[in-house]
């Protein structure tokens, strides 16, 4: 951060914060917002707030139909109020409030949040199972020593082997490093997909087991990469989400408004006690 004192890195940080919930950070400001978040619990209890409520804004509008002209003078509104003010208090008051009249439109339409028609869920499913499978194309696409041009709709960019704080820097959001016991980073890969999505891929490569040549970590923004038919898990009082690719096993995380998709050849079982260390 510019300034020396820690009152004043918190303020700078949290004047950021508006911008990075919009995606409108700069690599630079994006790799020092969240060098700072991994250190200061204060502002990283403020960001996950806002991951929060930004969570459940975003929940509504995909199941509830929102007039256009609302969503706009909402959008607006809260531009007005985020962006990089120092007005910190007034973002959380301003993002709680499109969630709560977001919330009331969804009664008023006769929708309870909690009850879904059966074409609701035909269309949840539709969509969900969608993302699975566009994930499960770009990882068959893109996996360990594949060759790029089997990836249709998408460029990778092979940069070797570069760590987290690396990867951060290229792809614009926090990418973070992973411990899984006697597996160490052999390869980094950088995925643009053209509709706009960008996906980090770290390698891990076991020195002791034979039976996997490398345990996959897609990364990118919370909500980009979904599992279809995914079962939830509690470890050390965070959820995970596990399920299946293809034949292959699913781990996945989100942390620091970055989702982790651990994917592996291993059992379920053996991914998941791997991943454990990381949460």
């Amino acid at each position: 951060m510019k300034n020396s004192s820690q009152g004043e890195t918190c303020r700078n940080c949290r004047e950021l914060i508006g911008a990075a919930l919009d995606n409108e950070l700069s690599s630079g400001e994006t790799a020092e917002l969240m060098g700072h978040l991994d250190s200061c619990p204060h502002c990283r209890e403020e960001w996950d707030k806002f991951l929060a409520v930004k969570a459940g804004i975003k929940n509504i509008l995909e199941k509830e139909p929102v007039p256009a002209h609302l969503e706009k003078n909402l959008s607006a509104a809260l531009a007005k109020e985020s962006g990089r003010s120092k007005r910190r208090q007034s973002i959380t008051m301003a993002m709680a409030a499109i969630l709560v009249a977001l919330t009331g439109l969804a009664f008023l339409n006769g929708k309870s949040l909690t009850e879904k028609s059966n074409s609701s869920k035909i269309s949840s499913n539709a969509k969900e199972q969608a993302a699975a499978q566009r994930l499960a194309e770009i990882v068959d696409a893109t996996s360990h020593n594949t060759d790029n041009t089997n990836c249709q709709d998408c460029l990778v960019n092979f940069v070797g082997r570069k760590a987290g704080d690396e990867m951060t820097k290229l792809a614009g959001f926090a990418v973070l490093d992973s411990k899984l016991g006697s597996f160490e980073l052999s390869g980094s890969d950088l995925v643009q997909v053209k509709d706009g999505n960008k996906l980090v891929r770290l390698c891990y490569t076991s020195k002791t087991d034979k039976r996997v040549n490398c345990i996959d970590v897609y990364q990118a923004p919370s909500g980009t990469i979904t599992i279809a038919q995914a079962t939830e898990i509690e470890i050390n009082g965070k959820k995970l989400r596990q399920g299946k690719i293809g034949r292959q096993a699913v781990v996945q995380y989100t942390a620091a408004g970055t989702d982790l998709t651990f994917v592996s050849p291993l059992s379920q079982e053996e991914l998941t006690a791997l991943v454990k260390p990381n949460v």
